[in-house]
């Protein structure tokens, strides 16, 4: 798993220097999430998909990662020097109260795990934090939580 950290920190850490499109930057990061098994091959990485809310509206996460074509985890990507906001917050809440699910992943200038509960009216809290160095350890810990497996 430290060889897998390590690579992804080189590949997004260029990003942070030069400040990266969002676009750009969640091309990267779908590339990370590929080292870890997950693909949009076989649907189980699917990106910019649309969630209906009632006839008219809809919501699109960045990313939403799929096992047994079931969503597991959306990803909510700002660019590399982003600084999350409340606002930012309340959209990956709003991404994962869609899905019905508990957790929800930020990435921006570091990466963060969020929880949420159903009865929960304030925004989900962020429970785990990441910071893309090599030397922040809780990187091994982060792949082990989001390596694909069957």
């Amino acid at each position: 798993m430290k060889d897998n950290w390590y690579e992804i920190v080189e590949t997004l850490q260029p990003c942070i220097a030069n400040n990266t499109i969002e676009s750009e930057y969640q091309k990267k990061i779908e590339g990370c999430l590929k080292i870890l098994g997950w693909k949009s091959s076989n649907k189980t990485m699917q990106s910019q998909i649309d969630i209906r809310i009632g006839n008219n509206n809809s919501i699109r996460p960045d990313i939403v990662l799929y096992k047994n074509n079931i969503p597991v985890l959306p990803i909510e990507i700002k660019r590399p020097t982003n600084i999350c906001c409340e606002k930012q917050q309340q959209q990956l809440t709003s991404y994962m109260r869609q899905l019905k699910l508990n957790v929800g992943l930020y990435i921006g200038e570091n990466i963060q795990l969020y929880y949420d509960t159903p009865d929960n009216r304030d925004s989900s809290k962020s429970i785990f934090m990441v910071e893309l160095r090599k030397d922040d350890a809780k990187g091994v810990d982060l792949c082990e939580m989001l390596t694909y497996e069957l």
